[in-house]
């Protein structure tokens, strides 16, 4: 894996701090990236570079935060070749330049996950690409907002 997009509508029941929306490898050795939400209901979009919880760079959605019982769309995207790292909050668009590339390993993706704790949340759909579809993620989103009309 060293692209990626996804697309997801998650309900929160509980904010918790370091719980995992969807992530690639959960322990040290193998982290690849993972999106989680922090204790103040912001969300971060991470990426590893070495599998090792020191080498990574994070995205975050520092300009509004989710709330409990509320339904979400996160989305995003990791362009192994540019190094373009995105996340979408509810129609906010974040991107940013990552100054490390992706870490390839053999890990599962799971959802929820992030460092070992789960997210306490309902997810009523997820679109993941293992390729970099970040130009086709505004149509992805409007037609899932279109269904669940979230915001």
């Amino acid at each position: 894996l060293t692209n990626y997009t996804f697309a997801g509508v998650y309900t929160v029941k509980t904010i918790a701090d370091n719980a995992g929306f969807l992530g690639k490898g959960a322990s040290g050795s193998n982290r690849e990236f993972f999106v989680r939400m922090k204790s103040d209901g912001k969300i971060e979009h991470r990426v590893y570079s070495t599998g090792s919880a020191s080498t990574f760079d994070t995205i975050s959605s520092s300009a509004s935060a989710i709330s409990a019982d509320t339904t979400t769309l996160i989305a995003g995207s990791f362009n192994g070749t540019t190094n373009a790292i995105r996340l979408d909050v509810n129609g906010t668009v974040l991107t940013d330049t990552s100054s490390v590339g992706l870490y390839a390993a053999t890990s599962n993706l799971t959802i929820p996950s992030a460092l070992g704790n789960q997210a306490h949340t309902a997810v009523a759909e997820l679109v993941f690409y293992n390729t970099d579809q970040s130009g086709k993620l505004s149509d992805i989103k409007t037609n899932i907002n279109g269904h669940y009309s979230i915001f």
